[in-house]
């Protein structure tokens, strides 16, 4: 049997990015932020019908770090590489004993980024 919960993570953030360089077109960061998440999942989940899980876990805490690097652009445009890792409270079952825990959501992005200096 196959158990079906969640298929939705909503989540905001907001981060501080320090630049380690300015000097070059190629600038270095890092980045944290904190922000909130919140799993949810359709009524007719499989775990949701069986009572294992609700359909929604509510907004949680969750925070974040990383680094990458910007390729300085024309104005104030620049080409993004970034690696973050966004981390929160895994959703818990007082039916199931063993889950919970920390969830980690390590996440490669490239992009076009508008900066304001």
């Amino acid at each position: 049997m196959t158990l079906t919960g969640y298929n939705r993570l909503n989540l905001f953030s907001c981060n501080y990015v320090r630049y380690l360089w300015t000097k070059t077109s190629v600038q270095p960061f890092v980045t944290g932020g904190v922000g909130a998440n919140r799993f949810s999942g359709p009524a007719s989940a499989s775990a949701v019908v069986a009572g294992l899980l609700s359909a929604d876990n509510g907004w949680q805490f969750a925070w974040n770090f990383g680094g990458g690097a910007d390729l300085a652009l024309p104005r104030h445009f620049a080409f993004r590489l970034e690696l973050r890792d966004y981390l929160s409270g895994q959703p818990t079952s007082s039916s199931i004993t063993g889950l919970g825990g920390t969830s980690h959501n390590i996440v490669p992005s490239a992009g076009i980024a508008y900066r304001f200096k």
